[in-house]
């Protein structure tokens, strides 16, 4: 014969059983059925939810209002992520993914463009100015750099290969733009004593009471009405003769 008796209130029964006698079958275990389950799980989740939302939004308002440094702010946007990822479903965590592999590759893309692009421009100027310098140096040039400043603006590249856009006159005093290479066109210039002929060592008034002019109009020198202003500046900063201010 089994009896139940209690030490106290706060304690379970105990149950007591007599030799020969079985005790008694336990209680089975009180199961949930699948909506009581369901509706236990969708609490948990909003408890954590509500928890995320709140470590999130204090994580937003420090990276916007304290002053870290750039490891700081690299480690604490790492943890805003971390956050973010465990507030996304796992459709929407996959579409930010997505999202951010994409940028990643135009980012990579574009930079491989940029340097590409500056790569390129780099080689054509230094193809430009050095073909220019040459012809200016073949022909006797006073200052080789001063042909470049002349003609820089004027040449590009065609199939590779530098083309003067030069503009001048034809024998029926009509105006025409010729395609030259930089050798053609700094002897056109060189043709041009009014304009240029201070650009040429053949052109340049020599010390006084002499002339290496050659007897070219107005002693050698570059009239200045005829020149663009650029190109005045330059020779008035590096080859004043040219323009008589010597």
């Amino acid at each position: 014969m089994a009896r139940a008796s209690f030490v106290n209130l706060y304690m379970a029964p105990e149950i007591v059983c007599y030799d020969g006698e079985t005790p008694p079958p336990a209680d089975p275990p009180k199961m949930l059925t699948q909506e009581e389950f369901s509706k236990a799980l969708a609490e948990d989740k909003r408890k954590h939810q509500a928890q995320y939302q709140k470590l999130e939004s204090q994580l937003q308002s420090t990276l916007e209002s304290a002053k870290l440094t750039g490891e700081e702010r690299t480690k604490l946007e790492e943890s805003l992520e971390d956050v973010r990822k465990q507030l996304r479903s796992k459709e929407e965590q996959a579409r930010v993914e997505k999202k951010r592999l994409e940028d990643e590759y135009t980012g990579k893309v574009s930079a491989a463009e940029q340097r590409a692009v500056a790569a390129e421009k780099r080689w054509q100027d230094a193809t430009i100015e050095r073909s220019l310098r040459d012809a200016a140096a073949a022909e006797d040039a006073f200052n080789p750099d001063i042909l470049v400043t002349v003609l820089r603006s004027k040449t590009k590249l065609v199939e590779d290969k530098p083309t003067v856009e030069f503009d001048t006159v034809n024998e029926k005093g009509e105006s025409v733009t010729l395609l030259l290479s930089p050798l053609e066109a700094v002897k056109k210039l060189k043709d041009e004593p009014a304009k240029y002929g201070g650009l040429f060592k053949s052109g340049v008034v020599g010390g006084v009471g002499g002339s290496t002019s050659g007897g070219l109009p107005n002693g050698g020198k570059v009239d200045v009405k005829k020149i663009p202003m650029d190109q005045y500046m330059k020779l008035r900063k590096e080859n004043p003769a040219a323009l008589n201010l010597a």
